[in-house]
């Protein structure tokens, strides 16, 4: 004969009876809140393996911040890119940051040495390049101006 906490559970359903698939066939009542072990879990009161003391480790081998970026050089790059919108204006002043830039760096150890290069030659480049566009300008509108007076000139007979 079974004891009360080992009989199943059965309820009355609109399909007639069916079993509590909570209850237990031998062992009391379901507890959702009981600690399921699990038989491969590591022992939590076990002595934790693999710390040690700390270590030492020799000087010098620490953090080294780089230098600050010089001002002039990232000013320099700047100017010079936006040269190639305001028609070589600001790129003038890229060239002229560019080469103060490089001095300070030389002097004070700064960084930003390649940056300020690379302003100069971004700088001399559009410069040249807005040179060479508005050169070409003038000569297209002179020679246009040049072709209208020589054709209203000629004579026919």
């Amino acid at each position: 004969m079974q004891t009360p906490a080992e009989k199943k559970v059965t309820t009355m359903s609109s399909h007639g009876y069916h079993s509590d698939p909570y209850a237990t066939s031998g062992g009391g009542q379901y507890d959702p809140y009981a600690v399921q072990s699990d038989p491969y879990a590591a022992d939590p009161y076990a002595a934790q393996a693999g710390y040690s003391a700390p270590q030492h480790y020799p000087a010098g081998g620490g953090y080294v911040q780089p230098p600050p970026t010089n001002t002039m050089a990232l000013l320099s790059l700047i100017m010079s890119l936006v040269g190639i919108a305001t028609g070589g204006m600001t790129s003038i002043l890229g060239i002229i940051f560019g080469h103060i830039g490089r001095k300070q760096i030389k002097r004070t150890g700064e960084g930003g040495d390649q940056m300020a290069l690379w302003g100069l030659i971004v700088g001399y480049v559009v410069l040249g390049l807005w040179i060479l566009f508005w050169i070409v300008y003038i000569l297209i509108i002179v020679g246009m101006f040049g072709l209208a007076i020589w054709g209203s000139q000629a004579t026919t007979y």
